[in-house]
């Protein structure tokens, strides 16, 4: 199954309108320079609930257990410019 942005997009429809923006955002950004690993693990992200998903995006610490290619994603998450104002 090839996984295109459009698959990734539709993971993204959530109940917390910031984790909408801010993983929309993120696709906009890097959907074009993602590797399938980096695909799977931001599906594997978008299948936390939203409290999770927003606590671990404005964590300062990542999990260290976590799959290297959804820490490399949360931290490119963290890095962007979040202008919801």
């Amino acid at each position: 199954m090839k996984l295109t942005k459009k698959i990734l997009k539709l993971n993204i429809k959530r109940g917390i309108l910031e984790n909408d923006l801010i993983l929309n955002k993120y696709l906009d950004k890097y959907e074009k320079k993602m590797s399938i690993k980096d695909k799977y693990a931001f599906l594997i992200l978008t299948n936390f609930s939203d409290f999770k998903l927003l606590n671990l995006i404005f964590k300062k610490k990542i999990k260290k257990t976590f799959h290297p290619n959804i820490k490399k994603i949360l931290k490119k998450i963290k890095n962007l410019k979040l202008n919801f104002f």
